[in-house]
């Protein structure tokens, strides 16, 4: 039976988000918000009707999915009301709405849980986590649910056709392609030694580094510690081997990560 299923994303990363931004390449798109457009169109193509509150500009109808502008639509999101089943990703608070008998869903997708609101355990029926390793790192930090008897482990998909064909291998080239906080500082701390071992290596990194770092620098934060360290670094390696390639589109980024022979994540959460 077709279902009524409503997907909430109430911000993103690097500004409005649509099928067309996302493979554009003209801005970067996140794991989380392409597991999100991917899963909702999968689940239209399955028959079932599929609404999506984002930030866009382009609303309507795109692959299927009624795509709505969060922005103008919060705080009463309408098609919410009527939902059989109620996603919300990266924070919880949206499932509030959820009328009753609706499955609730929270897609985590983040390390911590700053984006809930208090008392938001009562409004989710099912936690998706995207590993145990997740899961386990998620119920160590503060804020988190009494137990885990409602999360269930679903790991981002991966679309193979964007590997296909092949490019060139180039030995010892390295790619980077995750926000800067979650561990570029430490790839930038190593790479002088790394550039010693191995005097051809290279290092390209795939992100909307400069719009990061206008924000994060001024963060009293760890993440501003970091930021601060990448601005000094990326100036000191700019003439070894180091390259800042700015957003590109997946598929873009797929034939990069094949030329490599490395993809560097040293993963700070």
């Amino acid at each position: 039976m077709p279902l009524r299923i409503t997907h909430v994303l109430v911000e993103t990363a690097h500004g409005p988000l649509s099928f067309e931004d996302m493979m554009a390449g003209g801005r970067g798109v996140t794991g989380s918000e392409q597991s999100m457009l991917y899963l909702a169109q999968a689940q239209a193509r399955t028959g079932h009707q599929v609404s999506c509150y984002l930030p866009t500009d382009h609303p309507g109808y795109s692959n299927g999915i009624e795509m709505l502008d969060v922005r103008t639509g919060w705080p009463r999101l309408r098609r919410v009301d009527r939902s059989d089943v109620v996603i919300s990703w990266l924070t919880a608070d949206p499932l509030k709405l959820a009328p009753a008998g609706a499955l609730r869903i929270h897609s985590i997708q983040i390390n911590d849980w700053m984006l809930c609101a208090a008392g938001y355990d009562q409004h989710v029926d099912v936690y998706v986590c995207v590993s145990k390793a997740h899961r386990d790192h998620l119920w160590s930090s503060a804020g988190h649910p009494v137990t885990q008897e409602k999360v269930e482990i679903l790991p981002n998909g991966v679309d193979l056709d964007r590997f296909s064909p092949s490019r060139p291998h180039v030995p010892q080239r390295c790619a980077y392609l995750s926000s800067p906080d979650r561990g570029l500082h430490w790839v930038l701390a190593m790479w002088p030694e790394i550039k010693l071992s191995c005097p051809t290596a290279e290092l390209h990194v795939f992100y909307e580094v400069q719009k990061w770092l206008e924000t994060a620098t001024y963060l009293n934060s760890d993440v501003g510690m970091r930021a601060q360290y990448t601005v000094k670094k990326s100036w000191e390696l700019a003439k070894k081997g180091v390259r800042f390639h700015g957003a590109k589109a997946p598929t873009e980024l797929a034939q990069e990560l094949l030329a490599c022979d490395l993809m560097l994540y040293p993963c700070d959460p």
